[in-house]
């Protein structure tokens, strides 16, 4: 017969906190890699935006610049018919009247 083999409980405890450390430290890596992921990500989508952004400032501001050249044109076009008709009206009344 053999006799059961005793094992030292301290060592056993030992055994398993390694086991439990090195799965740890396993998922540690993953979820390390993962936030890396993610941080490469996060970086990629900020340059983006930044540059959206950029584009439709850029953008406002030229828009803005067509409806005031529009506001610009508009307003000369009606101030030259405006000239044009108080000519017209003093030729009429001038030679009307005589």
């Amino acid at each position: 017969m053999t006799e059961p083999l005793h094992s030292d409980p301290i060592a056993v405890i030992l055994a398993r906190m390694e086991v439990k450390l090195d799965n740890a430290l396993e998922q540690q890596k993953e979820h390390k890699s993962l936030l890396d992921k993610h941080g490469a990500t996060l970086e990629v989508h900020g340059t983006r935006l930044t540059r959206l952004e950029t584009a439709r400032e850029g953008d406002g501001e030229h828009a803005q610049q067509n409806v005031s050249s529009r506001a610009v044109f508009w307003t000369a076009v009606g101030a030259v018919v405006a000239i044009v008709a108080l000519v017209i009206t003093l030729l009429i009344s001038y030679h009307g009247g005589g």
